[in-house]
C-alpha cells in the first residue's frame, strides 16, 4: 500500500498511526502531512520535532510518524526512545 493511502486511512480514522522510519523525501509526505493536519492529528520527525516542508531546509527526512491524535504520537515516540534505551542494553567489559 503507497504511503498517500496510509495517510488517508489515518486522516479518515481508520487507522491510528503510520510509522515510517527509512528516509524519504519531504515532498512524498507534504500532502498527506496537510491531510492528516486538516483532520486534527499531527505528523512528526521522529525524535518528536514537527516535520517542516520548508524547502529552504532539510529535504530529506529520516522517517516520520503520523498519528490521529498529538497525543498517540507522544505516546508512540516515548515508546520508540524506552525501545532504543532498552535494546542497546548494558555495555560488556
Amino acid at each position: 500500500m503507497g504511503s498517500s493511502l496510509k495517510f488517508a486511512l489515518v486522516a479518515a480514522a481508520e487507522a491510528d498511526f503510520y510509522l515510517r522510519l527509512a528516509p524519504t523525501m519531504i515532498w512524498d509526505c507534504a500532502a498527506g502531512q496537510a491531510i492528516i493536519e486538516a483532520a486534527g492529528g499531527v505528523v512528526l520527525q521522529t525524535d518528536g520535532t514537527s516535520l517542516s516542508c520548508d524547502c529552504k531546509g532539510k529535504l530529506k527526512q529520516n522517517g516520520f510518524i503520523a498519528a490521529r491524535t498529538p497525543q498517540l504520537a507522544a505516546r508512540l515516540i516515548a515508546t520508540m526512545r524506552e525501545l532504543e534505551t532498552t535494546s542497546t542494553g548494558p555495555t560488556r567489559q
